[in-house]
């Protein structure tokens, strides 16, 4: 548990992790969603003093109002447009994260009483934890705005937090995985270069996808029954997800464990082939002892 706090207060003071969660904020605002620039109303309907009137017909309303509760309807948007930014700011941390120990910074972490596994698996830990921090600060700001808008008790104020574990935190394992797992292997970011990559290509003009691995789709505010439709598929992919990112940080530990074991990697980290010898008498002045 020392180990995973360490970690973890290594990653939040991290100039990557700062760009990272800056970029977040600055990207959910400018995608209208935080806050939200517009409101869910029945035909004829107006919407509340400073938001855009998101006209629905009557069946649709009805589902965002007791199937929503109007505020899945927007953490639904909120969590096909931040999810590939999150998958790609835990690969970018994880790199970080990892390159640096490779430099040398760290030595102490790779002391032999710490195993790969446990290593990785609270550096892991503790990077989807910062990374998933700021998703939880906007969900519980999110809340209160909904609740704002629609009222205290017209609105699910659990629903940004369900939604962001069962759509972003998978999202969060896959990259934190790749990041991981190309530094581990190589020294180089190419994990986050990879993810980069699979954003890009992962661009669809399709509104509704919600079988991808990495970003699910749902860009629209609203349209429950396609959403009640795809959701079956969207929690298998999102289970996949999951498992893909715990595979790529299984695979990191193992390069981790071969690096460890390896004569150069445990000649550069190891405290004891560094600062040993500057306590260890000279082998003359012991040889004359002896005799």
């Amino acid at each position: 548990m020392r180990l995973c706090w360490m970690e973890l207060r290594r990653v939040c003071r991290s100039t990557s992790y700062i760009v990272a969660v800056t970029a977040l904020v600055l990207f959910a605002y400018f995608q209208d969603i935080l806050p939200p620039s517009a409101m869910l109303v029945p035909p004829g309907a107006e919407a509340a003093e400073g938001l855009r009137a998101h006209v629905v017909s009557e069946e649709e309303y009805a589902l965002a109002r007791d199937v929503d509760r109007f505020s899945g309807a927007h953490a639904r948007l909120f969590c096909s447009r931040m999810g590939p930014a999150l998958a790609l700011a835990g690969a970018l941390c994880a790199s970080e994260l990892f390159l640096r120990d490779r430099r040398g910074v760290r030595a102490a972490v790779y002391a032999r009483g710490a195993s790969s596994w446990g290593l990785v698996a609270r550096r892991c830990a503790a990077l989807s934890a910062a990374v998933f921090l700021p998703v939880v600060v906007m969900a519980s700001a999110l809340s209160c705005v909904a609740a704002a808008d629609y009222g205290l008790f017209n609105v699910d104020m659990t629903a940004y937090f369900r939604y962001a574990l069962a759509w972003l935190l998978p999202a969060i394992l896959l990259g934190v995985g790749a990041g991981a797992l190309g530094a581990a292997l190589s020294g180089l970011p190419l994990g986050a270069a990879a993810m980069a990559l699979w954003v890009w290509a992962e661009r669809c003009p399709s509104a509704f996808r919600h079988a991808s691995f990495l970003a699910p789709r749902h860009e629209a505010l609203g349209r429950t029954e396609v959403f009640l439709t795809g959701a079956a598929t969207l929690a298998r992919g999102r289970v996949g997800a999951a498992l893909l990112g715990l595979a790529l940080m299984a695979l990191a530990a193992l390069a981790v464990e071969r690096r460890r074991g390896g004569a150069p990697f445990a000649k550069r980290f190891s405290l004891a082939a560094r600062f040993g010898k500057a306590f260890q008498p000279p082998r003359q002045a012991s040889q004359t002892r002896g005799r």
